[in-house]
This record gives structure tokens, C-alpha cells and sequence, in this order.
């Protein structure tokens, strides 16, 4: 590189002893030789020296310079430095004091001029390379024939005169030529550069015909005209047999007085491979850099720890947005913890000192967006620009990090829960002996920790081949995996052979955990999300899952219905989106903050009884009530779900109740007992009557209170009772005795025409003097059961006496019926006829006796009522016969079966069957029906007799009731029929119905439900 320092302000002259110093001409040249020097020994300073001859000459000569008068020196530098004079003496070990302190270089000529003096000259130069001793010593002779005082004239027109003193064995060509083109001078290496065999060949040709391009020579003339000299000028050259090579010509155009250029000299190298390195070099760079840029890692490159290229992945982890927004940087800019800027200057000084390689390490870097990343960096030693660098792959690991984070939280809480959970872990050797048995969960099959080591599995668990089968396949090289069921535990195992070095297996080795409960816990919430499940779609009320944007997820056949659309249409919309418009309950508009999904997804808290009201264009209003609760994931709110309640048709009953109450107001305060509202939470809504008074309180106490707020808990536990079950739809009367009073409290439910109760009503009466005469009453009740029950004791006493011996009469008058004839058996027929009928009589009395006493039982059984109809129908149709009635049984194919007292329904099918025959006249009819149901079983008997008035009706189920009785009797019969069938009747928990007119005949219904 040419000096940007003139030859004036490089150079310093002194006089040390009597010697003349250079010419002017010859410090022009020495100059340039300096320059020279620079370049051919790749140096950054060069100094030249020249000394008297002395005795002291051959210590320089031979490196050692130290205490000798200098008489000139010159130097020049590559780069400018501040100007200081160079210290009269000069070490080999130090160089100018703003100088790099390296070795340097010297080589030192003796040689004389024709005044006969001897001059020493010396050329030194840092950062020495290989070459640097040979260029020196060429520069040395070179600065010899330059100092020599010779004639300017002569050296410019004898080509021999300027040659003669230049030595031929310098490895750089060295020229002077004329501006027309004829060559004054070249040395022996001239010659070879060109391969001519000796320098005069140059005598014949022009330097024109060295150019490969003689237009290259024209290019360089021209740069001359405005530059005395050009350095480092790289240009084709052709040979004597036409080959070419590349060369690089540094040469200075010589002027005379006037300016006029007289002649060049130059210095020419032979560069060819230099430059065929080079451009493979540039292709190598070229390649690094597309490499560089397409590589996915980034990648820059610094020197003295300034960036000076960055990849565009490089560009994206330093977040800037192009690569000049980095380049320039000090790398410490991005460092953010100062340790790691130390160390980053610890890594610079191996690789630039060392050039070695530095190891992966992590940073925190910031990059220009402000955002921290934690990167791995790794730097290789390269020559950048023609200096020493370093090559960085910077590794974004932020994101691997976390995840070793993540990781590493995870790997905690596993051995947290391994070291709580405590699974069994085992160890087996090829025998099937325990080698290893730990773990808590071995109390689950009762043993301890250590307990089987040394037993063998095949006798432990014996009676398990499952388990065997396991362990034999995990001993074969199978990894097995699976749950197992030892007593009653439920195991997940897991087995895995054991391997030598070898690769045979010694072994096995397995773990399994008790999941037991953990199973038993599945299935509970299996359990409970079917039920959850089932709860949604089965609920009465809309149920909305909303997620973190409104949007409904998941909707039930109750929100479909009150929303007026389908489910498939309501998933993935918000409230906008909905054909119903949600309003206030006032009916007005309501804004985006205020609308109940959005209160849902904003509240922390459940919102219960948000009342608002659903508009359809349409349709008519409905208002909802509105219970929702957030969702929440990672304590963000995730959603919501709302729970829509109809409320229109109960906020339309409590407008029917407030005008209702006002007038019930004016009602109860006439009233001269008590009259209470009450809703459904017991609390009273209204009160009112005379009789409050004497309960020393006012209306306005009772208002918004309860029976707990109000009476002692005996009173108002019983009370509240009653009131619940006026609620649920039961009516009820209970008495209550309060500071000296009886009262009678009467509760009813309050119903709207659907049949759905809104609220219960209670009313009280001041009994006291009522109770007195109930219980007067009470006592003439019990001596009249008592006498009842002494009734049926004796009826039942005496049915008991008279059956045996009239069964003895009976008896004897079957034996004369058989064997007698004429008067005899007639007079006996009667006496059978007559015993039989006293005999009914008294299993009559005797029934309904047990029956009035309670001690009739029941015993259900499922019985065949078509098949016992048939029966009974068999047994009574000859008696039909022989009065010319028809009887008929009108039933289905099919039996009929239900589960009864056989006993009893036959019983009430004989009475009510004997009944009609006996009450219907000839050629009469009686038709028995059943007929067969979800509820129970329908009996009806018809017949065509003479009816029964009204009147008697009404007491036809009494005891020896007829309807013609006394001495009028038309038919026989004791009367205790139809009074035995209504009990069996209420027994069974049937009922029972009568039609009849007088001679229209009579049909009864008689319902038997199933068991419940």
C-alpha cells in the first residue's frame, strides 16, 4: 500500500560523524525502496539505515546494531503514526516507541563508492514472514547501488552504467524503461520472469510486447501522468514463448527539472499463483458466504471483538431487521450480566493468541427489540479481510432451555410422587429368586420390604400363573407391561429382562404400583360424568357452556327449546349472533357490559338470579332467571356455563299474587280467626283476622318472618311441617295448644289453574271450647267401641257355640234326606235346607265379626281371576237353571292375573254373584265382566232384577240391612252381604260402585289395583 505520509515527513536525517549524507536523488529512490519494502515483506514499518565503515561494522552486519552512530536512517509505515523523531540509537528488541514491539529483521552490506568510502546499509521490518530474510538482504544490495554517487545523466542513457551495480540474484524483476517504451535496464530475474536467458534480450523489444494487452501499459502511463508513482498494479504479462503470467508492477515515474517524466522504474513479482490462490480463495470466500447465508444457525463474524458480518439468521436472534442495524457492534453491547462480558474477552484472547478453537458456552444476550435470549455460542480462528477474526454459530437455546426447565420441574414432581406413591420395584435373577423386593405398596399383599428376598417367585406365587407367565416371558427378552389382580388388588407391572455385557440376560427386573383405589376412583368418575352428563341433557332448566370469547360450546335440548333454535345452530355463536334479544327486566336495551354472558365470563365469583328478558321478533317475551359460573385454566378465565331458568310463568303468578293479596287482605282482616300466606321459603307474605290480637301480635309482625321467628321450636317445628306439605300439594289440620288456648290450623296449598302451587294458606280457629265437647265425645267413642268390640266378642262367641251343634243338625238331616221318602224326607229337606241357611247366616256374622275386629289378614298371591269367575260361574249355574236366568262371563282369552287374596276376591265375587241370582227374576240375565289394565283389574256384575230405590242405597252396604225386611220380606237373606264385600273391598284398597233403579236391575264395579 502507497504511504499517505510525503518522503519529507517519513524521513529524518542526522550527522553522526564527518560522512556527506545522500544525495537528494538518492533519498528519492531510498524512499521508494521503502515502499517497496512494505509491500514485498508484507510489514507495517520499515526503517533504512546507513553508517560509516568501522570497526564496529560487523556487529551490525551480523544483528547487533546496539551503541552504533547512526548517519541516516528513513522510515515509513503502512499506517500513519503520530509524528515523533526515531530515538539515535536502535535496538534489535525495541523499535520506536509508537512501533509494534516485535522482533525485527536486519541485514546489513558493506560495499564502496568511488570517493572511496564505505557505507553500511541496513533494511528492518516487523511481522517478519519467511520470506522476509531473503527480500531484505535483495533490498539491501538494492539501497547499495542506489547510494552509490554516480552521475544522473550517465545512469539515465547507459543501460549497462544503471545495471552494473544491481545485483542478478534478486527473486523480483527489476526494470527502467523509457515513456516510449525502450527498456534501459532489467536484472538477471527480469529476464526469467519473461524466460529470456540473459537481461540484454530486452535491447530488441519495446515493453509494449511484454503485455499480454498492451492497452494495460497505455492504462498505466495515463495513471502516472497524475501520480508519481503507482504501487501494486496487477496485470497479464506474456512470455518469450507466449505463455502468460500475472504480475504486480510497482513503478515510479522519474521527472526532470521541467516535470517532463524521463524514464519509470519499477519492480515486478511474479504473482501467478499468489492470484490464482486469491481468486481461489474468493471462490472459497464466495461459497462461505453462500453457505453463510443459507445457514440455518446464525452466524457473524468479528474482529477485535467488533461485528463485521452477520447471516440473516444472525440478523432475526440479535431481533433487528437488517444486517447493517448489527454490523459495527461491539458483541459486549449485547451481553446483559457483565460476567459474561469478561468471559467473552477471556474467549477472544485464546482464540486470537492460542488460535484455538473456543468450547460452547451459554450468554444472556438483549437484543435491539429488548427482549433477553439465552444463546450457546462456539468461535473458530479465521482471516477475514486479511485479518485475524473470529468466526461465531450463535444457537438460540431459549426455548430448549424452558423445556429443560419444564423438564426438570416435571422429573421433581415424578420423584416427589415415586417417592409418596413408594411402587414396588423388584429385582429376579434367572432361578426366579428375589434379588430385590421393595417398596411401601408390598403391604397391600401383606409384606414388608425385603421380606421375599432369597424366596423364589415360582413358590411364592404359585397359585398366580399369570404372574409366572409374565416373568418367564420378561426372562425369554420380552418387556411386558400390563395389570395384574393378586387377592383383591389390582396391579399395574411391568417387567424387563436384565442383560449382561455380554447380551445374555441374568435376570429380570420389574416395577408395579397398587392402583386399587386409583381404579375404584376411575370408575367413580366414569360414573360421575355419566351422571354429569345425563344431568345436562336431562335437566329441566337451558344449560350454555360458553368459551373464553362467548362463543357457545355446548347447549342442552332445554336451551334449544328457550332459545328457539336447534343445538347444531347454536354451537360457535355468541349472544349477537342469536335470534332472541336478551333485554333488561325492564324491557330496555342492554349494552355489551351488561349482558348476562358477558357478566358470566367477567365475573370471579358465580352470579346467581340475573333476571332479564329474551325478546323475539315473533314470539312472544319470556324471562329468565340466570345462574352462571366461570371456567377457569391456569387461573384465566376459560369460559363459563349459565344455567337459564323460565321464570315467566312464576313472575307472572307473584303479579297474581300481590293483586291477590290485596284482596285476600280484605278478607282475612274480617275474619275472626287468623288467615296466613305464606311463600315458599315458610315466610309470611300476609296475615290478618281478629284472632291475631289475642295472640298478643299485630299483622306486621308476621310479615317476612317464619314460624321459627315467631313460636317456641315445638310449636313452629310442627307448624313448619304442615306448611311443607301445603307446598308440596297436601292439604292438612293439626291442633295446637298456645298460652292457654286450643287452636285448629287448617293448611291448604294455593294452586294456579295448571295445578302448580305458588304459595300455602293457614288458617286458625280458637277451639278451646270445641276441644272440651271432642273430648267429652272422645270418651262416649271409646265406651262405644268398647261396647262394639264386647258385640263382636259375643257375636263371635255365640256364631261359635250355635255352628256345632247345627252342623251336627245339618248332618243328621242329610242322612234322612237320603234314606227316607214321602212326608218323611220332605219334613228333612226342609230341616237341611233351613240348618244351611243358619249356617251362612252365622259364617256371615262370624266374618264380618273378624272383620269389624281387624283380625282378618291377607295373603298375596297371583291369582287367576278369569279362571276363579269361571269356577265360580260353574258352581252357580245351576242354580241359574233352575230359575231360567242366563249367566254369562264376559272376559278376554287371555287370563287375567293379579297379585290378591284369593280368598277375599272370591269371597266378594260369591256375594255380589248369589246377590244378582237371587235378586233377578226368570228368564232374567246376569252378565259377569273383567277386564284387565295397567292400574289393577275392573269386576262388574249386571243384572236385569228388581233394582234398589235411591234410599236404600245409601245404606245397602249395612249390616242386616234389606231393602225389604220385617214381615214383608220378599227374600231370604241375612243382610250381610254387601256390608262383608265393602270392607274386603277397602282391605284390598279397591273401590267399589253401584247403578240401580227399581226394575231396571243393578250393575256394580268393583276395581282391584296392583300392589304397588
Amino acid at each position: 500500500m502507497p504511504s499517505d505520509r510525503t518522503p519529507s515527513s517519513e524521513a529524518e536525517a542526522s550527522c553522526r560523524t564527518d560522512h556527506v549524507p545522500p544525495s537528494a536523488r538518492s533519498l528519492d529512490a531510498l524512499d521508494r525502496l521503502l515502499q517497496l519494502a512494505l509491500d514485498v515483506c508484507d510489514a507495517s514499518l520499515a526503517c533504512l539505515h546507513t553508517l560509516p565503515l568501522h570497526a564496529s561494522a560487523p556487529q551490525a552486519a551480523q544483528g547487533n546494531t546496539d551503541h552504533l552512530p547512526w548517519v541516516h536512517q528513513l522510515l515509513a509505515r503502512h499506517e500513519a503514526l503520530p509524528d515523533a523523531p526515531l530515538a539515535d540509537t536502535q535496538t534489535v528488541h525495541n523499535g520506536p516507541s509508537d512501533a509494534p514491539a516485535t522482533v525485527r529483521h536486519c541485514l546489513g552490506l558493506p560495499f564502496h563508492t568511488s570517493s572511496g568510502g564505505g557505507i553500511l546499509s541496513i533494511v528492518t521490518a516487523t511481522r517478519p514472514s519467511e520470506r522476509t530474510h531473503s527480500r531484505l538482504r535483495d533490498l539491501a544490495d538494492i539501497s547499495a547501488s542506489l547510494l552509490a554517487p554516480t552521475s544522473a545523466d550517465a545512469d539515465a542513457a547507459s543501460p549497462h552504467a544503471a545495471a552494473a551495480p544491481i545485483p542478478q540474484n534478486i527473486t523480483e524483476g527489476i526494470y527502467r524503461s523509457r515513456p516510449d517504451g525502450t527498456i534501459l535496464y532489467a536484472n538477471a530475474a527480469m529476464a526469467a520472469l519473461f524466460g529470456y536467458d540473459a537481461p540484454h534480450a530486452f535491447q530488441r523489444i519495446t515493453a509494449d510486447a511484454l503485455y499480454a494487452t498492451p492497452a494495460d501499459r497505455h492504462v498505466l502511463q495515463t495513471r502516472l501522468q497524475h501520480a508519481s508513482t503507482v504501487e501494486g498494479f496487477e496485470v497479464k504479462f506474456r512470455r518469450a514463448d507466449g505463455t502468460t503470467f500475472w504480475g504486480r508492477l510497482s513503478t515510479t515515474a522519474v521527472r526532470d527539472d521541467s516535470g517532463a517524466i524521463r524514464y519509470y522504474d519499477g519492480v515486478l513479482t511474479n504473482i501467478t499463483a499468489e492470484k490464482e490462490a486469491r481468486d481461489a480463495l474468493r471462490q472459497t470466500a464466495e461459497r462461505w458466504e453462500r453457505l453463510v447465508d443459507t445457514h440455518p444457525d446464525p452466524i457473524h463474524v468479528s474482529t477485535d471483538g467488533i461485528i463485521q458480518y452477520v447471516n440473516p439468521a444472525g440478523v432475526a436472534v440479535y431481533g433487528a431487521s437488517s444486517a447493517d442495524e448489527i454490523i459495527g457492534r461491539p458483541i459486549d453491547a449485547f451481553m446483559v450480566h457483565a460476567d459474561d462480558t469478561a468471559a467473552t474477552h477471556e474467549r477472544a484472547a485464546r482464540l486470537y493468541d492460542a488460535g484455538e478453537p473456543t468450547p460452547p458456552r451459554e450468554f444472556t444476550i438483549e437484543r435491539l427489540d429488548g427482549k433477553q435470549r439465552i444463546v450457546e455460542v462456539r468461535s473458530v480462528p479465521i482471516e477475514y479481510k486479511g485479518k485475524p477474526s473470529a468466526q461465531t454459530i450463535v444457537r438460540d437455546v431459549t426455548a430448549q432451555r424452558r423445556l429443560e426447565e419444564q423438564l426438570h420441574v416435571r422429573q421433581q414432581r415424578l420423584r416427589k410422587l415415586l417417592d409418596h406413591a413408594q411402587p414396588i420395584v423388584f429385582v429376579i435373577d434367572n432361578d426366579g429368586t428375589f434379588l430385590v423386593s421393595e417398596g411401601r405398596d408390598l403391604q397391600a399383599l401383606g409384606l414388608r420390604p425385603g421380606e421375599v428376598v432369597g424366596q423364589s417367585v415360582y413358590d411364592l406365587f404359585a397359585d398366580a400363573p399369570s404372574v409366572l407367565g409374565d416373568i418367564e416371558r420378561a426372562l425369554a427378552g420380552h418387556t411386558i407391561s400390563g395389570l395384574v389382580e393378586l387377592d383383591d388388588r389390582v396391579l399395574d407391572v411391568w417387567y424387563a429382562p436384565i442383560y449382561a455385557p455380554d447380551r445374555a440376560i441374568i435376570g429380570c427386573i420389574g416395577m408395579a404400583v397398587d392402583i386399587t383405589e386409583r381404579r375404584a376412583a376411575e370408575d367413580a368418575l366414569r360414573t360421575e360424568r355419566d351422571v354429569l352428563a345425563s344431568i345436562f341433557n336431562t335437566s329441566p332448566a337451558a344449560i350454555l357452556v360458553l368459551d373464553a370469547d362467548g362463543r357457545i360450546t355446548k347447549a342442552n335440548a332445554r336451551a334449544a327449546a328457550l332459545l328457539r333454535e336447534p343445538v347444531a345452530d347454536l354451537i360457535g355463536r355468541t349472544y349477537t349472533d342469536l335470534a332472541g334479544r336478551f333485554e333488561d327486566i325492564s324491557g330496555g336495551v342492554l349494552s355489551t357490559a351488561h349482558h348476562p354472558f358477558t357478566q358470566a365470563l367477567t365475573a370471579s365469583e358465580p352470579i346467581y338470579e340475573l333476571e332479564s328478558i329474551i325478546q323475539w321478533p315473533n314470539h312472544p317475551r319470556r324471562i329468565v332467571s340466570i345462574n352462571a359460573a366461570p371456567l377457569r385454566s391456569a387461573q384465566e378465565t376459560a369460559g363459563a356455563v349459565l344455567v337459564l331458568n323460565d321464570v315467566t310463568a312464576q313472575r307472572e303468578q307473584d303479579a297474581r299474587l300481590r293483586q291477590s293479596r290485596m284482596r285476600y287482605q280484605a278478607l282475612v282482616n274480617h275474619f275472626p280467626g287468623g288467615v296466613f300466606l305464606f311463600n315458599e321459603d315458610l315466610e309470611y307474605v300476609l296475615a290478618g283476622g281478629a284472632g291475631i290480637e289475642a295472640l298478643g301480635m299485630s299483622p306486621e309482625d308476621f310479615h317476612g318472618r317464619t314460624p321459627s321467628d315467631l313460636f317456641p321450636p315445638p310449636i313452629a317445628n310442627e307448624t313448619e311441617q304442615y306448611y311443607r306439605r301445603a307446598l308440596r300439594g297436601q292439604a292438612g289440620t293439626f291442633k295446637q295448644n298456645y298460652q292457654g288456648a286450643t287452636y285448629r290450623i287448617q293448611t291448604v296449598p294455593l294452586q294456579l289453574p295448571d295445578g302448580l302451587v305458588y304459595a300455602g294458606m293457614a288458617v286458625s280457629q280458637n277451639i278451646t271450647e270445641a276441644a272440651r265437647a271432642e273430648a267429652m265425645l272422645r270418651t262416649a267413642k271409646q265406651k262405644a267401641e268398647e261396647a262394639a268390640r264386647l258385640k263382636s266378642s259375643m257375636l263371635a262367641n255365640m256364631s261359635h257355640e250355635v255352628r256345632t251343634p247345627l252342623t251336627a243338625i245339618i248332618g243328621f238331616a242329610e242322612v234322612l234326606t237320603e234314606e227316607t221318602d214321602a212326608l218323611p224326607q220332605h219334613f228333612a229337606s226342609l230341616i237341611l235346607r233351613s240348618g244351611r241357611r243358619l249356617l251362612t247366616t252365622l259364617d256371615s256374622v262370624l266374618h264380618l265379626s273378624q272383620l269389624e275386629a281387624g283380625t282378618q289378614g291377607l295373603h298375596y298371591e297371583p291369582v287367576n281371576l278369569s279362571k276363579l269367575a269361571r269356577h265360580l260361574i260353574a258352581e252357580e249355574s245351576i242354580q241359574a237353571r233352575q230359575h231360567a236366568i242366563t249367566l254369562e262371563l264376559e272376559s278376554t282369552d287371555a287370563p287375567i292375573v293379579l297379585s290378591t287374596d284369593r280368598g277375599a276376591v272370591q269371597r266378594i265375587l260369591s256375594n255380589v254373584l248369589s246377590n244378582a241370582l237371587k235378586y233377578t227374576e226368570a228368564n232374567g240375565r246376569v252378565m259377569v265382566r273383567m277386564a284387565d289394565g295397567a292400574r289393577g283389574v275392573l269386576i262388574e256384575v249386571e243384572d236385569t232384577g228388581i233394582g234398589m230405590t235411591r234410599a236404600f242405597q245409601a245404606r245397602m252396604f249395612d249390616a242386616f240391612t234389606q231393602e225389604s225386611d220385617g214381615l214383608d220380606r220378599t227374600h231370604e237373606g241375612s243382610g250381610l252381604g254387601l256390608a262383608i264385600v265393602q270392607k274386603l273391598v277397602a282391605m284390598l284398597d279397591g273401590s267399589i260402585e253401584v247403578e240401580s233403579s227399581p226394575g231396571m236391575g243393578t250393575r256394580f264395579a268393583i276395581f282391584l289395583p296392583r300392589p304397588a
